[in-house]
């Protein structure tokens, strides 16, 4: 589980910090969206219309993908954008 804080307590005593738990699915919609903003429709679609979450830990960030050819163009043409994309996300919490 990846929990991250936001808000600080300094600036808002009346108010209890919450971690918030980010889940794999929560996490890719926010990622595809993103991704979808920066490629053309015919281009997610095709790469990753059938991809998937399926875990997020501290370390990790899980995608299930259709077969090997797709991980393969996937992590060799947008694992960057991918990375970038995460990091943004996990760093809005």
């Amino acid at each position: 589980m990846l929990a991250l804080l936001f808000g600080r307590a300094k600036e808002r005593p009346d108010r209890v910090e919450k971690p918030i738990e980010l889940t794999a699915e929560g996490v890719w919609n926010e990622i595809s969206g993103r991704l979808r903003e920066a490629l053309n429709e015919n281009t997610f679609s095709t790469w990753f219309g059938q991809v998937h979450a399926t875990a997020i830990t501290e370390n990790e960030f899980v995608l299930t993908v259709p077969n090997d050819f797709t991980r393969e163009w996937i992590d060799g043409h947008f694992l960057g954008l991918i990375g970038a994309a995460l990091a943004e996300v996990a760093g809005e919490r």
